[in-house]
């Protein structure tokens, strides 16, 4: 008994009921009624009320997280009935829209408001954007990227704008002072690196030594002359907006692949993607001088930066995800590079800002045009 004892006391697997019940047969066959096989019967009583709670736990537990599981199957099922009514509103309505109102709805086609006191050619000429996604940023990995430009993000452009075809030129900004603007006067010549054409040219060369303000100041003439237009207003396109258009359905470097050549843009450096690569100080060159992208706009590399509406962020956190401008303290973002940068600056996803705003020979600005009661 002393030996059964002390095999209980050290017993190993208490909680295997076999085990013990063959050990309690066992006291019960050596020695029966001396009370170690009570305690032992105990203990198994005592293992069952355990393990039938345990068993009511989990099958407790198990309950919970199935009733958790379909609650949250339940709610993301109302979440995507909710996206799938409100893409379907939304395409009912852009349908419905394209069905009313005139071609220049459609996407990708170009067009040209009637704007009183200009001619045709004095009036921008602008392409509708399809709406789509995009992702926007460069990835970690491309070449001559800057921290500024990430984390990428997705984008979505659900509503209809368009895009100037090509930057503001030195025509159209004098046909507007000429028309009764009150804008800013660029000198010619070489007067200076920021207050006049440098000499080069005006006609269909892009306006330079533009401020942002200036460019706002343009387009509320624009606006102020066509304040009856059943469109939304003009303006200065958003920063994804301007990276949705220039990228023209591409994920590279370049809306022309991963790296872009002399004959595509008009850009100082060389085409290779390095630091230290030589620039030669150029011009710029009339608009349309180079090939479009596949959304149908020139220049969006190259021969100008371009105002965006946005103010500068040092990075992509937290920033919009549907097309609409950021705006800060800080000055206005730039987008496109110029004729004076090398290929690093030209990427689709670069993005910088002058600081202070100031006039330069590389600036310019392209419009924006909200199309039927679009939300900019």
């Amino acid at each position: 008994l002393a030996d059964l004892r002390a095999t209980w006391a050290a017993f190993p697997t208490k909680d295997d009921r076999e085990l013990v019940e063959r050990f309690m047969a066992r006291v019960r066959n050596v020695a029966p009624g001396s009370g170690l096989d009570f305690e032992i019967e105990h203990h198994l009583s005592e293992l069952g009320r355990l393990q039938a709670e345990r068993r009511a736990r989990e099958v407790l537990q198990t309950e919970v997280a199935l009733a958790r599981k379909k609650a949250e199957a339940e709610e993301q099922r109302k979440q995507e009935e909710e996206h799938r009514a409100r893409e379907t509103a939304l395409s009912t309505w852009i349908e419905n829209d394209l069905k009313r109102c005139p071609a220049k709805i459609k996407p990708l086609s170009v067009w040209r408001d009637a704007i009183p006191g200009l001619t045709s050619t004095a009036s921008p000429e602008m392409v509708t954007m399809p709406t789509g996604r995009f992702l926007m940023g460069s990835p970690e990995d491309e070449a001559g990227r800057y921290d500024s430009e990430g984390p990428q993000h997705e984008v979505q452009i659900h509503y209809p704008f368009a895009m100037g075809k090509f930057p503001i030129t030195f025509e159209q900004w004098d046909a507007a002072i000429d028309a009764g603007a009150s804008l800013r006067r660029i000198g010619t010549g070489a007067q200076s690196w920021a207050s006049s054409d440098q000499g080069w040219g005006r006609g269909t060369r892009p306006v330079i030594g533009i401020t942002w303000g200036d460019a706002q100041d343009y387009i509320s003439w624009l606006n102020e002359q066509l304040r009856s237009c059943a469109d939304g207003p003009y303006c200065l396109p958003s920063e994804a907006e301007w990276e949705y258009a220039c990228r023209a359905g591409t994920d590279a470097a370049f809306s022309f692949g991963a790296t872009i050549l002399p004959t595509q843009a008009n850009f100082g450096g060389e085409a290779k993607l390095r630091s230290g690569s030589q620039k030669s100080k150029g011009a710029t060159t009339p608009v349309g001088s180079y090939r479009a992208n596949a959304f149908g706009l020139h220049d969006m590399h190259g021969n100008v930066y371009e105002w965006c509406e946005d103010g500068w962020s040092e990075n992509y956190n937290d920033a919009p995800s549907d097309g609409t401008a950021r705006y800060t303290e800080r000055g206005p973002v730039v987008r496109g590079g110029s004729f004076y940068d090398d290929a690093r600056h030209l990427r689709s996803a670069y993005r910088t800002w002058p600081s202070p705003p100031m006039l330069v020979a590389e600036v310019g600005f392209r419009l924006a045009r909200m199309l039927h009661s679009s939300v900019h």
